[in-house]
């Protein structure tokens, strides 16, 4: 994935952020459906995922079935995977021509190191410059990765001014149930979504190009 010049051609955000997991050697060994299946709340590539609109298959015993990316991870290494049902792959849509993606990972200790926050920004702008389409999926702050799609909508047919940025960003930072752990306390992680929601749409909307 970190490599593939068909995944860099089609989705480079999918390429970074599976660049930015752990280090080469985790990265040799690991797998995306083993990333998925074992939905730690740390790991870096669920919410671009999520914010992707992907979607899971599975397969059992009963038959496959797709289950998006917004409905798969239920809680801390919980899925909605049933005991006798494994993962056997997974599809990301293409993004819209000209729209930008971004994933930018927060660590607070070393760059190896599994993110405090994780915020994955997507932009889609019409050629007046209004927003077309913004997503926004925050990782490793809560259980799951968190996306709110009403925040995400207030955007919509509106410039991208900072007021419109930072009050998406506060309406993530202020419905997150921030966790504590060695990477943050739950206060510092709230006020680092605050930072990394805005810093992620600013990076999307400049990765943008506008259409229509």
């Amino acid at each position: 994935m970190e490599l593939s010049p068909v995944v860099r051609g089609a989705i480079p955000v999918l390429a970074d952020v599976f660049g930015k997991v752990a280090n080469v050697r985790v990265r040799n060994a690991a797998t995306v459906g083993g990333v998925m299946a074992e939905s730690d709340y740390a790991s870096d590539p669920p919410a671009v995922l999520v914010a992707l609109d992907a979607l899971v298959d599975v397969h059992g015993p009963g038959g496959r079935r797709s289950i998006p990316a917004a409905e798969f991870f239920l809680a801390f290494y919980e899925t909605a995977l049933a005991h006798d049902e494994i993962v056997t792959g997974v599809r990301v849509p293409l993004l819209a021509a000209g729209t930008g993606a971004v994933y930018h990972k927060f660590v607070t200790r070393s760059s190896e190191d599994r993110p405090c926050v994780g915020v994955t920004g997507v932009v889609a702008l019409a050629k007046d410059g209004t927003v077309r389409d913004l997503r926004v999926a925050v990782g490793a702050a809560a259980e799951t990765p968190q996306r709110f799609r009403d925040a995400e909508q207030a955007a919509i047919g509106r410039q991208l001014t900072d007021d419109v940025v930072a009050g998406i960003a506060d309406a993530y930072a202020d419905r997150i149930d921030t966790l504590d752990d060695m990477r943050g306390s739950a206060w510092y992680r709230t006020e680092m979504v605050r930072v990394w929601v805005r810093r992620a749409i600013a990076s999307a909307a400049a990765a943008a190009t506008p259409q229509g």
